[in-house]
């Protein structure tokens, strides 16, 4: 096959002086039938021609089967716009001719127990004419001794029991390996659709709201009142310090809602003014807790570390940046200071160290990740991502 695809190489670049010299490609030529006969050794496949000039075509065996392109050429079969046959001769599986793309075709022929070989028959006719042939492999008739089998020990591993290695005893036998990352093939495309949709709350409960209509309602009573109905209890943060401190009319009265609701769930209810609030929400037993930024304590915060293998942690933690995630970047400092002048000139350097953050600036788009804190270790190429496990799951999807 790698042959094969050295073979499309040049006729890449053979295409691309032709079109340089020429000023446009001649009409291609019609395959109008395809005609296959049985000889002694395979087949003899013959392709009717008509119109256009005498096809190039480039051929190459691959292992049990062999294929030729034929250029500038169209199929035109009285059938359709392909040929196949099977079993033509006992030592052929399968025949193909196939419109590869605009403006050439491609045979495939299969063997059943050997390498095929083939090539053109120039019989100073228009058409094409091509002779088959299964490779004969000689085999030596002489006995051999039957070779003894090798007999080798299994490899021993240890395993560490408190920093110190332990062979086993038992059967020592080297775990498989576990397969490595395959890369998708050069122009293809590698898409991953993943749910990016925010988490709900599970309030554990089968009731419904029949008829429900709220004008400028409190959101904190709201939400205590379905909490009730389920059966939980609600605990509602306070207002952050700098609402407080401004004690303002609209600091006092809280968040609002307008809505109506007819036959949805107590549940669907709960979590669709979360949504509509912006509010965060995290249930730990039987007691829900509700902010606008929930502290650590009633979060419910995962850690997952990634060990990347083919993007520097650098780039993944500004990639992960974008989609609103934050980091801290320690930069390295150095301030050269100048005294005197002249010969007695002097430069000091001083260095420091920094910690700056990194993180994306509010836009007309979606920040999926915002709360998510990133960590990053150049040495092992590594990164952290710290938040609630749906946000941990969002940016994995992401880097993978």
């Amino acid at each position: 096959m790698e042959q094969y695809a050295r073979w499309a190489g040049m006729l890449c670049g053979a295409a691309a002086v032709m079109v340089a010299t020429q000023p446009a490609w001649a009409a291609p030529t019609q395959v109008t039938a395809v005609r296959i006969n049985q000889t002694n050794a395979g087949i003899e496949m013959t392709l009717e021609t008509k119109g256009g000039k005498r096809p190039q075509v480039f051929a190459v065996p691959n292992g049990n089967s062999w294929m030729a392109d034929i250029i500038n050429t169209q199929l035109r079969l009285p059938d359709g716009t392909s040929f196949s046959q099977d079993n033509p001769a006992p030592s052929i599986a399968l025949v193909t001719v196939k419109q590869q793309n605009a403006n050439s075709i491609r045979v495939t022929v299969t063997g059943k127990n050997g390498p095929i070989t083939g090539g053109a028959i120039d019989s100073g006719a228009a058409d094409l004419t091509f002779s088959i042939k299964q490779t004969i492999v000689a085999q030596s008739t002489t006995p051999t001794a039957t070779p003894r089998p090798q007999v080798t020990s299994p490899v021993q591993l240890p395993r560490l029991q408190n920093g110190s290695p332990v062979w086993p005893q038992a059967q020592n036998v080297a775990p498989p390996l576990r397969p490595r990352a395959i890369a998708p093939p050069v122009g293809d495309i590698s898409v991953s659709t993943r749910d990016s949709s925010a988490s709900t709350i599970n309030i554990d409960s089968n009731e419904v709201v029949q008829g429900l209509e709220l004008r400028d309602a409190p959101v904190k009573e709201v939400l205590a009142l379905l909490a009730r109905e389920a059966g939980l209890n609600l605990a509602f943060s306070t207002e952050d310090e700098e609402s407080q401190a401004q004690g303002s009319e609209e600091a006092s009265k809280g968040q609002t809602i307008t809505m109506y609701v007819e036959n949805e769930s107590v549940q669907d209810v709960f979590n669709n003014i979360l949504r509509v609030t912006g509010l965060e929400a995290n249930r730990i037993g039987r007691t829900i807790f509700v902010g606008t930024k929930l502290p650590i304590a009633a979060s419910q915060i995962v850690t997952r570390t990634l060990r990347l293998n083919q993007v520097p942690v650098g780039s993944a933690a500004a990639f992960l940046a974008i989609q609103g995630s934050s980091s801290q970047q320690v930069i390295t400092e150095t301030i050269r200071t100048a005294e005197g002048e002249g010969v007695e000139r002097v430069v000091r350097e001083q260095t420091r160290t920094v910690i700056e953050p990194l993180s994306a600036k509010e836009g007309m788009g979606p920040l999926l990740l915002r709360g998510l804190s990133v960590v990053t270790d150049e040495r092992l190429n590594a990164i952290t991502l710290i938040e609630e496990a749906r946000k941990v799951e969002m940016a994995t999807a992401l880097l993978t």
